[in-house]
């Protein structure tokens, strides 16, 4: 009978151990995950956009690509492409809106938008685009051939935005510099009460 015991004690030790190894290592690569960001220097990408009908943040798209804007000419235009995932709603919903109403009268045409890249320390790039809409969107799956098809990579499903705006304001934020002489370069990171983009330019 205690033999009996003695078995069953080493059966449950031994799944117990069995069941926190696999509980550490999930929590481990979920820490990894959020922690590691698949850039170089470790630059997050963060779209705020801003429709009438509410704010949404969205920190999964992976690419964000300027088209237009610099030239003063041409109307400023982005695109943003990221995995197809459920973080995007306000988002496909003025997608969907602009597409079936493109008078601009629907709740989410004209909308503004703020693109952050930033690493650990503070924000470096900011951009400020005003009165968008969605030009172009669709989806596409990308995969490596036959290793996607073997199990080796996996299919992705990635979404792409197309947007053009009638505004456009680019803020390099940096700290301030000294020069040889000691004197002080002045920077944005300087303009802590900046509340427009012409606040950060003398």
């Amino acid at each position: 009978m205690l033999n009996q015991y003695v078995w069953v004690s080493i059966v449950v030790l031994f799944f117990s151990i069995l069941l926190v190894y696999a509980l550490s290592t999930t929590t481990s690569f979920a820490e990894l995950s959020e922690s590691e960001i698949n850039s170089v220097n470790n630059i997050s990408l963060r779209a705020i956009f801003h429709f009438r009908a509410g704010d949404e943040e969205i920190t999964t798209f992976n690419v964000f690509n300027q088209l237009k804007g610099y030239e003063k000419t041409a109307p400023p235009k982005f695109e943003l492409h990221g995995i197809v995932d459920g973080s995007k709603q306000m988002l496909h919903e003025a997608t969907d809106a602009i597409y079936h109403d493109s008078s601009g009268k629907n709740q989410y045409s004209e909308f503004d938008v703020d693109i952050y890249l930033s690493d650990d320390a503070a924000t470096n790039i900011h951009f400020i685009y005003q009165k968008c809409d969605i030009e172009d969107y669709f989806v596409e799956t990308l995969f490596d051939k036959e290793e996607t098809y073997n199990g080796k990579t996996k299919f992705a499903h990635v979404e792409h935005f197309e947007i053009e705006c009638s505004g456009y304001h680019p803020l390099h934020l940096e700290e301030s510099r000294v020069t040889s002489d000691g004197s002080k370069i002045s920077s944005s990171m300087d303009k802590e009460n900046a509340e427009t983009w012409e606040d950060y330019f003398p």
